[in-house]
């Protein structure tokens, strides 16, 4: 890959307010196979570090995720978290998120730190027949994870690209993949590793997508992914792949590093459009719309105005609290916008 056209990112909430999009473009001296890319206050909040807490309190740097709703709703590859189910009770997993520019090591607010209290994992049959005949045709997990923080992100600190479930990459096509390549590598007390994170730790790197893979690699590699002539390092794992458009079609998943004296190695990436079950695991994507999510609102009954958004029915539920001049009504909303259509006027019920 010699020549490419720059492809240009921004947050729903950034397109909401009119901004213009940034493109991703290297600077003269970085190589577009990995290069820093500063967007404090918009890229960065959508694409977050993730990071377990030990029992000291310091934070040890594990990979990379993708806000996908404003609501807590967080994707990354299982690889990234897996071990949660290992960890004693006072240890956990948090993202880091993006609170803007700052110079020196300023504290980081508690805000500023979302803690992961949900993580889920989906997974196949094992088809195996050996592995039926050992009595050990535990499901396969896929490479992907479903996580919830705790609340939702700060409106200040939120941020959300767009998704695109229903048109995948094709072979030759160019991709872009972002996250904070050595963030494994990261340990300190959280101002210490906000500090180096934010000093060139979100990175992009530009790949050619060579193959697809809707079935998996192999038996022992069933995830969905599109193979890509790319250079992404492990820190990368679970960050979003982007097209040229801007969306996110996929996150990083595995990679091989370049052979001495060259630039990129082989990477795959998990393939969305080829996982229909998402919208059952996230529900508040739309597989129509990348820029609107799923959800619930309370609306005034006399002016139809919405009061609030809630990932849940429940969660919406319970905050109207049976007042009787509102009503909580099912719907998509325009990311970063007041912009909401109802069930009645989509045409469909929403998860």
């Amino acid at each position: 890959m010699t020549d490419f056209s720059p492809i240009l990112v921004q947050t729903c909430e950034d397109d909401a307010a009119g901004r213009s999009p940034r493109a991703l473009v290297p600077r003269e001296e970085q190589h577009h196979s990995l290069f820093e890319f500063d967007d404090p206050f918009g890229v960065r909040r959508a694409v977050l570090p993730v990071l377990h807490v030990g029992r000291d309190g310091d934070l040890q740097g594990y990979g990379s995720c993708l806000a996908a709703d404003p609501w807590g709703t967080l994707l990354t590859a299982d690889h990234v978290v897996e071990s949660m189910r290992a960890f004693r009770a006072d240890e956990g997993f948090v993202a880091l998120l993006g609170i803007g520019v700052a110079f020196g090591t300023p504290p980081v607010p508690n805000e500023g730190i979302a803690p992961i209290v949900r993580a889920f994992t989906p997974a196949i049959p094992d088809d195996n027949p050996l592995n039926v005949l050992r009595g050990n045709d535990r499901p396969r997990p896929l490479d992907i994870a479903v996580l919830r923080t705790r609340d939702p992100q700060p409106e200040n600190m939120a941020g959300t690209l767009p998704i695109r479930l229903r048109s995948g990459p094709r072979v030759g096509d160019t991709v872009i993949a972002l996250g904070f390549p050595y963030v494994d590598t990261i340990k300190g007390n959280a101002d210490e590793v906000r500090s180096i994170i934010s000093e060139g730790g979100l990175q992009a790197a530009y790949g050619v997508v060579t193959a697809l893979h809707p079935k998996g690699r192999d038996r022992s590699n069933p995830t969905p992914v599109f193979e890509v002539e790319a250079h992404w390092p492990s820190g990368m794992s679970g960050g979003p792949v982007l097209n040229s458009s801007g969306e996110v079609i996929g996150l990083v998943s595995r990679a091989l590093d370049p052979m001495p004296g060259q630039f990129v190695g082989t990477a795959w990436g998990v393939w969305l459009e080829a996982l229909p079950q998402l919208i059952n695991w996230a529900p508040t994507l739309d597989p129509e719309n990348p820029k609107w999510r799923r959800c619930h609102a309370i609306r005034e009954i006399e002016t139809g105005n919405i009061i609030s958004l809630f990932p849940t029915r429940e969660s919406a539920e319970g905050a109207q609290a049976n007042d009787p001049f509102s009503e909580v009504v099912t719907g998509i909303s325009r990311v970063g916008s007041s912009d909401f259509l109802s069930m009645t006027i989509i045409g469909e019920p929403v998860a």
